[in-house]
């Protein structure tokens, strides 16, 4: 008996729902991707139903909702718990990807875009220097 192996792209609320790890980031002024260094901390974007918290190790760093509409995704921070600075680059590039909008200097911002990836894992593209890559982990 075959087994068979899918991508299926899930839509609607709840079709992200889950913890997310990022797993690495691109950077386009390298153009190179780059992973964790072992002194930096997981980062996990935890998503539920329309609502999101960011975490870095196991400390909630902001919270919010984000809006889907079809692959385009945007982030809106209500809460801050933390300094969104860090001075690590990985939690940086985290914050900086998901912080995208608030970032742009134009209104209404351009969204980062959603792409489905195999074996459980998404890439957040902006239109800034940065995009990631997360894992679905839960």
């Amino acid at each position: 008996m075959l087994a068979g192996l899918s991508c299926k792209k899930e839509k609607g609320n709840g079709a992200l729902d889950g913890k997310w790890k990022m797993i690495k980031y691109y950077d386009r002024n390298t153009n190179s991707f780059h992973t964790k260094s072992d002194t930096s901390k997981d980062v996990f974007l935890v998503i539920d139903g329309n609502k999101f918290t960011a975490i870095s190790g196991l400390k909630p760093m902001y919270d919010g909702t984000y809006s889907l509409n079809s692959d385009s995704i945007t982030f809106n921070t209500v809460n801050y718990y933390i300094a969104i600075l860090t001075h690590d680059i990985w939690t940086d590039m985290f914050s900086w990807t998901i912080q995208a909008c608030g970032l742009q200097s134009v209104f209404p911002c351009k969204p980062s875009t959603l792409e489905h990836l195999p074996l459980n894992q998404i890439r957040i593209n902006t239109s800034l220097r940065m995009d990631i890559v997360l894992m679905k982990v839960q």
